[in-house]
């Protein structure tokens, strides 16, 4: 179940991304999974084992709290559990950017293993 940081971002793990500029280089997307308009709440957080950073909705696609998706620009690569491979999408998407712990009113240190009771 999502949760919520002391900051406000909506903690969630499960995302599938995928990249433009090459497979696994370039701008970094969250795939919609719809060919048409979806939201998702604008302090959405992923993270990227590819790129090892949590990575959140670029802040233009954010409006009155909803990030709203777009057709992704021309999809070469995914990032499916840090496995990087080559696919293509026409799917739309949420075009992220990374975001420190700290920023996100997490610890800069999380000590492992990490439980929730």
């Amino acid at each position: 179940m999502p949760s919520f940081s002391c900051s406000g971002q909506l903690r969630n793990i499960t995302y599938s991304a995928r990249s433009a500029g090459g497979v696994c280089s370039g701008d970094v997307y969250i795939n919609a999974g719809a060919t048409s308009t979806q939201y998702i709440y604008g302090k959405t957080a992923v993270w990227s084992n590819a790129l090892a950073s949590l990575m959140v909705p670029i802040t233009s696609i954010v409006t009155n709290g909803a990030a709203v998706s777009s057709t992704m620009p021309t999809i070469q690569g995914q990032d499916t559990a840090g496995n990087c491979t080559a696919t293509t999408s026409s799917n739309h998407g949420w075009r992220l950017q990374s975001i420190t712990r700290t920023s996100m009113g997490l610890p800069a240190t999380i000590a492992t293993p990490l439980s929730i009771n």
